[in-house]
């Protein structure tokens, strides 16, 4: 998945990086309780990734 679409608050937040790097993303999911992480992946670099956050949802 890449971080190409449009965020104009992060190009307003950092002028010089530009807005196209938000990202989206869905599937289905059995019921229950489910980890989500997001990472960022240098693709210079594949072994330095860097976690930005994990969230646990809920589905019925």
């Amino acid at each position: 998945l890449t971080a190409d679409r449009s965020r104009p608050d992060i190009g307003a937040a950092f002028s010089g990086a530009g807005s196209a790097h938000g990202f989206a993303w869905s599937t289905t999911v059995a019921p229950g309780a489910h980890r989500v992480c997001v990472f960022a992946i240098d693709v210079d670099v594949p072994s330095q990734n860097s976690l930005l956050g994990c969230r646990t949802i809920s589905t019925t």
